[in-house]
């Protein structure tokens, strides 16, 4: 981490006198607008075939999106994976500004009719936005009425 904070705070001064922007990669952290109770082992605890709809949200709690047919529960997970900071010195003037980068992960799980788990697929995307709403569900979702971001 000390490292990362001595980048941060030298980036201006390289950029001094001419105009770059400047992506930094960080060790993954939880960006805190997301749950964090699923990452990409999590759908190993599940058993094809065997483990129900029911026992999938008592471990993972509420979905973040559903589809209509209640076959796919969507979970997302969100990841600050770097930091970007543009830089311009023009005329004795400078000026700064930055952000950062995210990943967000959904993880759809899918079931069968009777309500078995089958299989599950994970879906991404990088962003400078945090709450990205895509999940990719095969089917048209429904947003669940918990008090995270929620999908539609």
């Amino acid at each position: 981490m000390k490292i990362f904070f001595a980048i941060v705070s030298l980036a201006p001064l390289l950029t001094l006198g001419t105009a770059g922007c400047l992506v930094i990669p960080v060790p993954h952290s939880n960006s805190g607008y997301a749950r964090t109770n699923v990452v990409a082992h999590t759908p190993e605890q599940f058993v094809p075939g065997q483990t129900t709809r029911e026992a999938v949200i008592l471990a993972l709690g509420e979905p973040d999106a559903v589809s209509r047919d209640e076959r796919e529960l969507a979970y997302r997970s969100e990841k600050v994976v770097a930091v970007w900071i543009i830089a311009a010195a023009s005329q004795g003037a400078g000026g700064a500004t930055g952000g950062d980068i995210y990943k967000n992960n959904f993880y759809i799980f899918e079931f069968d009719p009777n309500g078995l788990y089958q299989t599950n697929r994970q879906t991404g995307q990088y962003g400078l936005v945090q709450g990205a709403q895509e999940t990719q569900l095969r089917g048209p979702a429904e947003a669940s009425a918990g008090p995270r971001n929620c999908v539609s």
